[in-house]
């Protein structure tokens, strides 16, 4: 759950609690934390840097699905992120008026464990997001802050904090949401252009398919489980592949996995 983690390491989440487990989770959280001595108002702010990357990186995926979405599917996360970009935006654009650089720069830092350095009320709003699937209310709200505050009393600057660090913790899901939507479509652009190599080669006669397979099987692309499943999909339908076809699936599924079993994973990375 490390907000500095790969971005495509997939959403925030963690075991689905109950309010009593939330609670108690909260507790131990707080057991657990120790803080940096002192306060340096020079110190860097790395949730607001990465905030400001995540931005970016949103806009160029934004551009990218709502090209992409003219011609193929984006699946539900993509459609989620084109529906919805515009109340992404305004939730970083809240975070930065609520939020100010010296005003973070004020807020307890962590001095170890995976968030060392980052606030540790950025850790209270990590740790609820990933035990609620990111289904935050008022009640489980204050519910874990306050069994958190019996163990370790939050400074009011860090209350008032809160908010903008669910927004944060949000922001950083929705941007590993659209950036693992991104590889998707990357993949499968990837898969249909092998299946569409493939195919015309073999309607050019047994040496032009036997180059392309040589291609293929010499440098192949990431044999994932999205790729795979497009791949074979498409090549199953494009015109003179039927020949190949059993060969190039054998052949994945010595060094990868197989059709039925790409197909399945395939839909639990779009489910996820």
């Amino acid at each position: 759950m490390d907000a500095s983690a790969d971005a495509l390491s997939g959403p925030i989440r963690g075991e689905l609690l109950g309010a009593d487990q939330l609670a108690e989770r909260a507790r131990t959280v707080a057991k657990g934390e120790v803080l940096r001595a002192g306060r340096a108002l020079w110190r860097a702010a790395p949730l607001l840097a990465r905030l400001n990357e995540t931005k970016k990186l949103l806009d160029v995926a934004h551009q990218r699905l709502t090209v992409a979405a003219e011609h193929t599917e984006v699946g539900p996360a993509g459609e989620w992120f084109l529906d919805n970009y515009h109340v992404v935006q305004e939730h970083i654009r809240e975070v930065h008026e609520t939020l100010p650089a010296g005003y973070y720069r004020e807020l307890p830092e962590l001095a170890g464990g995976p968030l060392a350095g980052y606030p540790r009320v950025y850790e209270l709003a990590i740790t609820l997001i990933s035990h609620t699937e990111s289904r935050v209310d008022l009640q489980n709200l204050e519910r874990f802050v306050a069994a958190f505050q019996a163990v370790s009393p939050l400074r009011i600057g860090e209350l008032w904090a809160v908010p903008a660090m669910l927004r944060l913790a949000l922001l950083e899901s929705v941007r590993r949401m659209a950036l693992r939507t991104v590889q998707r479509m990357d993949e499968m652009e990837k898969a249909g252009e092998w299946a569409a190599r493939i195919g015309a080669a073999s309607e050019q006669g047994p040496r032009a398919l036997g180059a392309a397979l040589d291609a293929f099987a010499g440098d192949p692309p990431p044999l994932t489980p999205v790729f795979v499943h497009r791949f074979l999909q498409q090549l199953r339908l494009t015109r003179g592949s039927a020949a190949p076809l059993a060969q190039i699936e054998a052949w994945i599924g010595d060094r990868a996995l197989g059709a039925e079993d790409a197909a399945a994973r395939s839909t639990q990375h779009l489910a996820l």
